[in-house]
């Protein structure tokens, strides 16, 4: 039984209608099966009553007969009692007949009975049953009750019956009035119920109504509900727990929007968020201008200064790009501007300004926000000099989806990178663009790397005291079949891009190795430095790899100087302190390539194994006609001598830097003033008219030979 309530109340609950409305058509039910309840059970009381009526008269008429009878009734007798059923037929309307029937010596009927009654089988089986069972009997036919009763005289058997046919219209009326009365009760008590009930049903429902809007406007992304909170009963706890769970999924919801679209460094919209925004462009089908710009050396303050300090910077040059948002001058003042700036790489922000643009006008534009990098960011207590390059793609020229036009926008800033005296450039999608011409050129130098097309040039330095040649710095040619000689600024950034440069290094390590032991073998004794790559002195196995590699080819590590950058060392001080230890104790000279351009701090630079550091050329070129350079080289040799260093000055191209150089006491230098990098046989020839010009000079008094 239960289980059968189970499938209806189951059925009932998968009707497409609400809950005051179930509840309503719920109670509707129930209100209508206990009235038709109560409706049966009063036309049944009312059914008893019109028997029980009957019954009663049949019985007082049974009463009158006896006492009429009370002695065996003569001829008269029956007369006076047919009399008497005769008045009370004439008193009640529906008597349809009246009349005693003599019973003879066999206690059968003396007479038959009327053709009426003849046909009617409920009479006679009434008679019957009073002869039989001398007991008064009452059988209903189609439309008569038929009443027996036995008279008796003195004796115990009966000598006539008393017989009586009622209408049962008057028992039929009865009940039905009975009927229609119960079922206009019970009408009108539905009338006045369902009304109430619905109208009760929409107050209590009420609250979880708005609780069910309320839902739909959280899915909807609206957080502000209308849920009454001042109820004292369930409903207002409930409220108040869906208001609290409301708030915390809003909570929730604008923090995993902000990860989802936010760069959480910056603050700016991020690589998703702008793909979205660029995409709603298209939609719309109106038109854009997307912007990259590429920052330089970005990630060399990560690696020098700290991921702290790193992060600080993305943070200014980020508020630097949304100040000179603000100000971005009008086109036109009627030019309605839309305007997205995110964060969509490391060291690579976007710009997107939505409107109808020219390349000129878009030039303008990106400039605004390229002279934020004019001058040097300030970091905390660090000025950071940051290059930035842009590439400009239009929307929908150059593309109609997020990953073709970011491609264009690359195009257009490596080709500006490449052009170094251009900051910006526009992109294009054919096959001569720069991003297609650096994958070429990273599969040519794999090719190259196993066709051994890579060879050693030296760049002769000597001691800036006498001009006396001391050594040389190996640096690495491209002999491509194709192109010819190739200098490195075509493919050492794509080699480091690439992974490849580690294995380009170690193999120029290796030819320098070969080639010193070569030299050794003819009594030529030269100094050899070899750039080292980042990746290369990173690696746990560098200072072993080198030791083999000197061991192996029998070249002297007195001989050799490492040369790692400026930022190299300063981004993992103390694994790199370890690398150069090991060999340092070798005898291997360490030097600092670049000094000057980096983040060092005195306390790293001092607990380094350094012997030597390199002036970078960009200070050279400018020690003679520029105040702030003479200054940086002049501070660089005094901290070079305080701690023991050697120096080496880059690019010397003229008398007056060399004589500069000379003066600050600078130990020895390169530059096309003393000799291009030249080949290993050139550089031998130089070597040995170096050394016997050398001993001529040192024999006259020492000094640089006349200019």
């Amino acid at each position: 039984m239960n289980l059968f309530y189970r499938r209806i109340i189951r059925r009932f609950d998968l009707l497409p209608m609400g809950l005051a409305t179930r509840f309503t058509l719920f109670v509707a039910l129930l209100l209508l099966s206990l009235t038709l309840v109560l409706v049966w059970i009063a036309n049944t009381q009312a059914e008893r009553w019109a028997q029980q009526s009957f019954t009663a008269r049949a019985e007082h008429l049974y009463a009158v007969v006896n006492g009429i009878s009370a002695e065996r009734p003569s001829p008269q007798r029956m007369l006076d009692l047919q009399k008497v059923l005769d008045e009370v037929a004439a008193l009640d309307q529906d008597t349809i007949y009246a009349f005693v029937t003599p019973l003879g010596p066999s206690g059968q009927p003396a007479f038959p009975d009327p053709e009426t009654l003849s046909q009617d089988p409920a009479a006679g089986k009434a008679l019957q049953t009073a002869i039989r069972r001398e007991l008064p009997s009452m059988e209903a036919g189609e439309q008569i009750l038929h009443i027996a009763l036995p008279i008796y005289a003195r004796g115990s058997e009966p000598v006539a019956v008393a017989r009586m046919g009622l209408l049962k219209r008057g028992l039929v009326d009865a009940i039905t009035a009975s009927f229609n009365r119960n079922v206009a009760i019970a009408v009108i008590f539905m009338l006045f119920a369902l009304p109430l009930t619905a109208t009760t049903m929409r107050f209590v429902t009420a609250p979880i109504s708005r609780m069910t809007q309320a839902t739909k406007n959280v899915s909807e992304g609206n957080f502000e509900p209308p849920v009454d909170e001042a109820r004292n009963d369930e409903l207002g706890e409930l409220s108040r727990s869906f208001q609290s769970m409301t708030r915390s999924l809003q909570e929730s919801f604008e923090a995993v929007h902000r990860l989802t679209f936010t760069d959480p460094v910056s603050g700016l919209a991020n690589r998703e968020q702008m793909r979205r925004s660029l995409q709603s462009v298209v939609d719309r089908g109106a038109e854009a201008a997307f912007v990259i710009i590429e920052l330089d050396r970005l990630h060399h303050v990560h690696r020098a200064l700290g991921l702290d300090v790193g992060d600080d910077a993305v943070t200014t040059i980020a508020d630097m790009l949304r100040d000179r948002e603000h100000s971005l001058p009008k086109v036109s003042p009627d030019a309605a501007r839309s305007v997205v700036l995110a964060r969509i790489g490391e060291d690579r922000f976007g710009i997107l300004i939505e409107g109808e643009w020219i390349q000129e006008s878009v030039g303008r534009e990106v400039m605004h926000f390229l002279d934020a990098f004019s001058g040097p960011v300030q970091v905390g207590a660090h000025a950071v000099t940051i290059k930035a390059h842009a590439g400009i793609a239009f929307v929908p020229t150059d593309g109609e989806d997020f990953s073709t036009v970011l491609r264009a926008a690359s195009d257009g800033a490596m080709d500006a990178r490449g052009a170094g005296d251009r900051l910006f450039g526009f992109g294009n999608r054919n096959m001569e663009s720069y991003a297609f011409r650096r994958l070429i050129i990273e599969q040519e130098i794999r090719v190259g790397l196993e066709a051994d097309q890579f060879e050693v040039f030296y760049q002769p330095q000597v001691d800036l005291r006498d001009g006396s040649m001391t050594g040389a710095e190996a640096l690495v040619r491209w002999r491509h079949p194709q192109r010819g000689l190739v200098g490195p600024a075509e493919f050492i950034d794509i080699a480091e891009e690439s992974g490849l440069l580690g294995e380009l290094s170690t193999r120029v390590l290796r030819l320098v190795c070969k080639q010193g032991a070569v030299w050794a073998g003819r009594g030529m004794f030269p100094r050899l430095a070899v750039n080292i790559s980042p990746s290369q002195s990173r690696h746990p196995e560098f200072a072993a790899d080198t030791l083999a590699i000197l061991d192996a080819s029998g070249f002297a590590p007195q001989q050799l100087h490492i040369e790692i950058t400026e930022n190299t060392a300063m981004t993992e001080p103390r694994q790199t302190a370890r690398q150069l230890a090991a060999l340092r104790q070798a005898g291997v000279g360490i030097a600092i390539d670049d000094f000057g351009t980096g983040f060092s701090n005195l306390a790293s630079l001092t607990a380094m194994p350094v012997d030597v550091l390199k002036i970078d050329r960009s200070f050279v070129a400018g020690c003679v006609r520029d105040g702030s350079a003479r200054v940086v080289v002049a501070a660089i040799i005094s901290l070079a001598k305080n701690l023991g260093f050697e120096t080496v000055a880059e690019g010397i191209e003229s008398v007056d830097q060399r004589d500069y150089l000379v003066q600050l006491g600078c130990t020895y230098g390169q530059g096309f003033l003393i000799s291009r990098p030249i080949t290993a046989m050139q550089f031998e020839e130089m070597y040995l008219e170096g050394s016997a010009a050398t001993g001529v000079r040192q024999k006259a008094g020492g000094g640089w030979p006349a200019s």
